[in-house]
């Protein structure tokens, strides 16, 4: 499957899991280039930006471990200014992660096992 595909599969399934959970959606007009893929009412009824990544599976000695580049298509870190929320989607289990960008800082690359960021499980 093309990149292009595996990114479109992880947006629907983020927002087919925040339509779940009684959450809107707004997403952009396709054509525009905002840095976020969608924005999402959470709970608390503020609105959120949110970019989302496919988790890149990784198996060394029986353990399977999720990386995620958390950057732009020029390989730059989002800032605060362009997004609240990276949503890590794992397609193979469908577990997904809605991490604030203030606890990623200016990570580029991060790894999701582990139970690390498991408090942001969505």
């Amino acid at each position: 499957m093309k990149s292009t595909k595996r990114g479109a599969v992880a947006e629907s399934m983020v927002i087919t899991r925040a339509l779940e959970r009684g959450r809107d959606v707004l997403v952009p007009v396709r054509g525009l280039s905002p840095p976020y893929d969608m924005i999402i009412r959470g709970s608390d009824a503020a609105f959120y930006r949110c970019q989302v990544k496919r988790a890149h599976v990784r198996v060394r000695g029986g353990s399977r471990s999720l990386r995620v580049n958390c950057t732009d298509s020029s390989g730059n870190p989002y800032t605060a200014s362009e997004v609240d929320l990276i949503a890590i989607v794992d397609t193979e289990t469908q577990r997904i992660w809605m991490i604030p960008l203030s606890r990623l800082g200016k990570q580029k690359t991060i790894a999701v096992s582990g139970g690390l960021y498991d408090e942001y499980l969505f």
